[in-house]
């Protein structure tokens, strides 16, 4: 969530902490598990580029848009430290919907889960109200005003450890 790193945001690394915290206090985001909740930790939602990213943020969730699956490590080791101190323990990846897409989910997922995060990765739908669906901000453009209903019920796949 930078302008100096491959993180999309209006806000510095530095800030994070700071932008987020107030939005995890007792607020569930969309799809929550009590796992999470039980672990006594926030969660935050990792998505490809910054107008998902931007959609997330939006309606008040705590999100990373990472531009393009080749800057992950190096968002990794630029800010994955300052949102675990920032009380955050569980991710959600959305990936776009391509094959480059679910790819990085799965690595990304592989990697944060032996980081010590609780992984989930939440697919999209294909097709929502006869437009296709790419990426989580195709689903918000779909879905208008329903777009927080449609959140909360896709469908998370949870695990403390992926590969």
């Amino acid at each position: 969530m930078t302008g100096r790193s491959p993180l999309k945001s209006a806000i510095a690394v530095e800030d994070l902490i700071e932008a987020i915290l107030p939005l995890l206090d007792g607020v569930r985001g969309p799809g929550s598990s009590d796992n999470y909740e039980a672990k006594g930790c926030g969660i935050a939602y990792v998505v490809e580029g910054n107008r998902d990213w931007l959609a997330l943020a939006a309606h008040g969730w705590p999100a990373v848009g990472i531009l393009g699956t080749e800057h992950f490590a190096k968002a990794r080791e630029e800010s994955f430290e300052h949102i675990r101190a920032a009380g955050i323990g569980a991710l959600v990846i959305t990936p776009d919907s391509d094959d480059p897409g679910r790819d990085a989910a799965l690595a990304w997922a592989r990697v944060l889960s032996h980081d010590g995060f609780f992984m989930g990765i939440r697919m999209l739908p294909s097709s929502v109200n006869g437009k296709a669906i790419k990426d989580v901000f195709d689903l918000f453009q779909a879905t208008g005003q329903e777009f927080e209903g449609w959140l909360h019920e896709l469908p998370i796949d949870w695990r403390e450890r992926w590969g």
